[in-house]
């Protein structure tokens, strides 16, 4: 019966093996984008132009994703769990409506402590209104609002974010508080507004893989808002050359009831081919993320080795030694 159970020990622990592989290689590797095929996404419709038919809800809808439209009296009676129920919120562009005016975003602004909380996914923000040039024919600005919205979705089981400033901080001085983003950090971002034509591609998570310099610069004021200040675990993904200010944000997934506690980004998607410039800096990405969740899964396999060995009647030492 002992021999038995220690056949068994063994084959349990090739099993528990495989799992650990299981949990850290996928992690690593790829949130490709069937993941992001099942669900809905929220959209505050005061921040979209047309609605369905708005080019943020149109990005979603090609991703399969399923899209949601709500007025400001909705949004604001929705809890943190409603919130959290969706693939990605969608704070889009209304075409520039009214620079200098962000009373858009006013709704989310004032229960940021409300759907914050919710955001555990990707998360980027655009310092520009890509929405009001993809009107105009500019195709860049479509694939930065069908790149945001796909590295929004892309993490299974958690909830990400879209946000575009629009033209909401057009003009303003340097070091402009942004209430809205008060729900990643409080007070921990702020704008200048600026009209630049030169932006230029820092880093690309490969959501943002077809996004070039030539589709982001030379829209006739390619950038609205430049960011003087962000938290550390927001990283530049495009800058506004003329003085290297960001002004696009891209955070990573975070399972932590913080976000403010969130380690260095960690991108865990497909790997670039091996003629990619990123490559080499995302196979240190993966690594890290490997060696993150090893003690982790390294004391999960401990633990049941050794109530398997308690059970076959082998002494704890022999498994652990």
């Amino acid at each position: 019966m002992k021999r038995f159970l220690r056949s068994k020990l063994v084959l349990t622990l090739a099993a528990l093996v495989m799992i650990a592989a299981a949990i850290v290689i996928p992690l690593s590797g790829s949130a490709s984008s069937s993941q992001a095929a099942a669900g809905s996404v929220l959209i505050l419709s005061t921040t979209v132009t047309n609605g369905t038919n708005s080019f943020e809800a149109q990005a979603a809808q090609a991703l399969g994703l399923t899209v949601n439209i709500v007025d400001p009296a909705t949004w604001d009676a929705m809890t943190t769990a409603q919130f959290n129920s969706y693939k990605a919120i969608i704070l889009g562009d209304p075409e520039c409506g009214s620079p200098g005016n962000s009373s858009p975003i006013d709704p989310a602004t004032q229960n940021n402590t409300v759907w914050g909380p919710a955001i555990t996914g990707n998360v980027v923000i655009i310092g520009t209104d890509p929405s009001y040039h993809a009107n105009n024919g500019t195709s860049g600005a479509l694939t930065m609002i069908k790149d945001g919205i796909k590295f929004a979705t892309s993490i299974r089981g958690h909830t990400g974010a879209y946000i575009s400033l629009s033209c909401y901080y057009y003009n303003t001085a340097s070091n402009t508080p942004v209430p809205l983003l008060d729900a990643f950090s409080s007070g921990g971002f702020t704008v200048e507004g600026v009209s630049s034509e030169n932006a230029h591609i820092t880093y690309t998570p490969p959501a943002f893989y077809g996004l070039t310099d030539t589709d982001v610069s030379n829209w006739s004021n390619s950038i609205h808002e430049m960011f003087d200040k962000h938290p550390p675990y927001f990283r530049e993904l495009a800058n506004n050359e003329d003085n290297i200010h960001p002004y696009i944000l891209v955070s990573a997934a975070n399972t932590s009831s913080a976000r403010g506690t969130q380690p260095p980004l960690i991108f865990p998607f497909n790997k670039p081919t091996s003629s990619h410039p990123c490559l080499r800096q995302q196979r240190g990405l993966s690594s890290n993320l490997r060696m993150s969740l090893r003690p982790a899964v390294s004391q999960y396999v401990i633990t049941h080795l050794l109530r398997l060995a308690l059970h076959a009647g082998i002494s704890p030492s022999t498994v652990t030694s």
